[in-house]
């Protein structure tokens, strides 16, 4: 009797335990992701569609996942409008708790997946890095413009073309994937299972 009562447990313990999964399709792949990882979901205003002038951006974990809907535990969120024709970010706000927000499968337009809060800040640290290595191996191949000893010059540019390799390969690792959902993204776009 112990032991049928441990099995119950531990098999009514494993069902608890069991986590629900996000599914998207693009036609030729299925990606299934975790409710419990990080996403980064784009949402076009549908006032500002025609424009494709502003958006909104969500980042948190997945709470609740229907057909036609999604709800998430929101950690940050973003909205991005033109002002003067450049793109800037006119509301930034950290929740300081998870706050839930729900909103229509259809008004997303991008999704990003992280494993976590921390590996999503890792690759946008990781990505800036790139970024400024790239920046710095422009401007010290740049230098050998200026200077005349030939032994400094190649140095220079090697030097050069080095941080400018180890910026594009770590640009290219610290930006995660976007899934595109929008019909003007390509021949396949991706869609909610």
């Amino acid at each position: 009797m112990k032991r049928l009562f441990t099995l119950v447990l531990m098999f009514g313990i494993g069902l608890a335990c069991h986590a629900q999964e996000l599914q998207i399709t693009n036609g030729k792949k299925v990606k299934e992701f975790d409710f419990n990882d990080k996403f980064r979901f784009k949402l076009e205003d549908s006032l500002r569609t025609d424009e494709g002038t502003g958006y909104y951006e969500f980042f948190g974990s997945v709470a609740e996942a229907s057909d036609d809907s999604i709800r998430v535990n929101l950690v940050e969120y973003h909205s991005h409008f033109d002002k003067d024709l450049k793109l800037q970010w006119n509301n930034f706000r950290t929740l300081p708790y998870p706050t839930q927000f729900k909103f229509a499968v259809k008004d997303i337009s991008a999704m990003q997946h992280y494993k976590s809060t921390k590996s999503s800040k890792g690759k946008i640290m990781i990505w800036g890095f790139g970024t400024a290595l790239i920046f710095t191996g422009l401007m010290t191949s740049a230098n050998t413009l200026i200077v005349s000893d030939k032994q400094s010059k190649k140095t220079l540019l090697w030097s050069g073309v080095v941080q400018l390799g180890a910026g594009i390969t770590l640009t290219s690792f610290g930006k995660p994937r976007w899934y595109r959902f929008s019909k003007g993204s390509g021949p396949d776009p991706w869609r909610f299972k």
